[in-house]
């Protein structure tokens, strides 16, 4: 791969993420409904979102009277036929009058799955229509509570009176499930309904995202997969269908899904996910969010957590929490509500209240509580708004010690979170070792979580380049990406280019026109035809990891006017 750009100069690259916002206002919403979240974000947002959407009047699950079954018939009808209701998973029109029939008729499918929870069909969550469709009974059982992400199997439905292949994709590896891609979209903004609805109070569960693939049997109150929810959400905007589906409910339940009204409220609260970051802290490093930086489990209570702020501004802790998973089983247990601000470049310590003094001599806050009197099997989460961004330890990974008797340091090359815990990550050093706690450099040139496009040339003629880099701290598989356009900015994604070979850390890929100048074809790693390198001003481009988008030039259906024509963007 190529050491330098196609400029041959060495440069800071600034990313800016187009956040996807949409604040047309479609939907019958109540005048002044959303009044009291004006100029709020993150768990501020998410706890008066809250308290307006609490309290919805509740249905029964079967009744004599009208129950979530009639109700469906109206949210869910099939628009060709009105005495049909559509299955959302499988797209198959399906009699109405037919209420499961034995079998022979269709099912209510809770989307955030019931098991996730254990919550059942009681009134509350089990009867929530914002999260309840109508579903062929047996694509229902076979999405049963698997985890939503990108997954490599259509799934073909051959049983029960409606079957056929269907647009939703399955694994048989992997306790995945992918719907359709007209519905993506809808099912990321139900389940974020949800992590706002139930928050825990009048003896609800507390229902929160994860970016981890729970297994079948864990009844965790969360589902997944987080990342890939929120990249469905910015792909799939709202439809005419859905904020219609949302007054129907609303007619009902007296309670609507704000991330149908507002899809800008999502970004708002759960941006770690959608590309947001700092810009630098002078220390070499631009991190996406906060991290745990160290980890002492010493002997007796001399233990410690030290959380790392590498992003280029200042932190608002009120959004985050710690959490602990006693013996790598069962569900998070005891959480710690951070509070304060934490300045970029700065750490904030947390030690026992009955640790060593020198711990304590370092330390922003002194506690008992459970989250600081772990043991080398009990996994650490550092959490944001409710959504697990990182992690010490493997959640659900047995009762083993992972790091018993040491103090462990996150590695000056890392500066972001990860929800997998890495031991290459970490500097091990030996029990009731305190002298790095109370500070923290990242350095060495890590500054995105993702590669990225840095460079789009749109010049005369054949003209066209593209410029991948890495700053990731390591070296990327490129087999895992590829680059599609979308001609004229409307349709569906067309010419698609499938990366390969191995980008270090540091470097970019070039991709140019193969009839394009001397001077860009002289820095390219490939020179192609490809249609995805023939695009003019109004062509959005796009980087995919896995078939899921990750960054993009231009907006996606974003019109035929040229956003970038005749220009080189770095």
């Amino acid at each position: 791969m190529k050491n330098q750009s196609l400029s041959q100069t060495k440069r800071s690259v600034a990313i800016i993420c187009a956040l996807f916002l949409n604040t047309q206002v479609w939907a019958q919403i109540p005048s002044g409904y959303y009044n009291s979240t004006n100029g709020q974000s993150g768990a501020t947002l998410k706890s008066t979102l809250h308290s307006i959407i609490d309290g919805h009047t509740e249905y029964p699950y079967s009744s004599s009277g009208t129950d979530v079954w009639d109700i469906l018939k109206v949210a869910d009808k099939d628009p060709n036929n009105s005495n049909n209701v559509i299955g959302l998973y499988s797209n198959f029109s399906m009699n109405a009058a037919a209420e499961y029939a034995n079998g022979a008729g269709w099912n209510r499918e809770h989307v955030w799955a019931k098991s996730r929870g254990n919550f059942g069909t009681s009134p509350g969550p089990g009867t929530d229509l914002h999260h309840l469709r109508a579903a062929d009974i047996t694509t229902n059982s076979a999405r049963d509570n698997r985890n939503f992400d990108e997954a490599p199997t259509q799934y073909v439905d051959v049983g029960g009176n409606y079957s056929g292949t269907t647009d939703s994709r399955t694994s048989s590896t992997d306790w995945i499930w992918e719907p359709r891609d007209e519905v993506k979209g809808d099912v990321a903004r139900m389940i974020l309904y949800m992590t706002v609805r139930y928050e825990g109070t009048n003896g609800e569960p507390d229902l929160e995202l994860t970016d981890n693939l729970l297994s079948n049997t864990d009844q965790s109150p969360m589902q997944g997969k987080a990342s890939v929810l929120i990249q469905w959400h910015l792909d799939d905007p709202v439809s005419s269908e859905e904020i219609s589906r949302n007054d129907v409910v609303y007619s009902y339940q007296n309670n609507r899904n704000p991330f149908i009204d507002h899809p800008e409220y999502v970004c708002f609260i759960y941006d770690t996910y959608c590309g947001s970051g700092g810009s630098g802290n002078g220390g070499g490093s631009n991190g996406s969010d906060l991290f745990i930086s160290e980890y002492i489990e010493g002997s007796s209570y001399n233990k410690g957590l030290e959380i790392a702020n590498s992003t280029g501004s200042s932190v608002d802790l009120s959004d985050y929490s710690l959490k602990k998973q006693t013996n790598g089983s069962g569900s998070w247990g005891s959480t710690y509500n951070l509070s304060g601000a934490l300045s970029s470049g700065d750490v904030f310590t947390i030690v026992h209240s009955s640790s060593d003094a020198t711990m304590k001599a370092v330390a922003d806050v002194q506690s008992n509580s459970g989250v600081v009197s772990f043991n080398g099997n009990d996994p650490i989460g550092l959490f944001k708004n409710g959504t697990l961004i990182d992690i010490i330890g493997t959640f659900n990974g047995g009762s083993s010690n992972f790091a018993a008797n040491t103090t462990i340091v996150r590695k000056e090359t890392i500066a972001s979170p990860s929800t997998t815990y890495t031991t290459s990550e970490w500097d091990t050093y030996s029990s009731n070792t305190f002298s790095y706690l109370g500070s923290h450099t990242s350095v060495g040139g890590t500054g995105s979580a993702e590669i990225y496009i840095s460079e789009y040339i749109e010049g005369s003629s054949y003209n066209k380049g593209l410029e991948l880099s890495n700053k990731t701290g390591a070296s990327i598989d490129l087999s895992d990406y590829s680059l599609k356009k979308q001609a004229n900015g409307s349709g569906s994604w067309g010419s698609t280019y499938n990366l390969s070979g191995t980008l270090s850390n540091n470097d970019v890929f070039v991709i140019v026109h193969s009839s394009s100048s001397t001077t860009m074809k002289a820095q390219a790693d490939i020179q192609t035809n490809s249609g995805i390198i023939t695009f003019n001003g109004n062509d959005p481009i796009a980087l995919f990891k896995n078939g899921t988008l990750i960054d993009i030039i231009g907006t996606f259906n974003g019109g035929s006017s040229n956003f970038a024509k005749d220009v080189t963007l770095v």
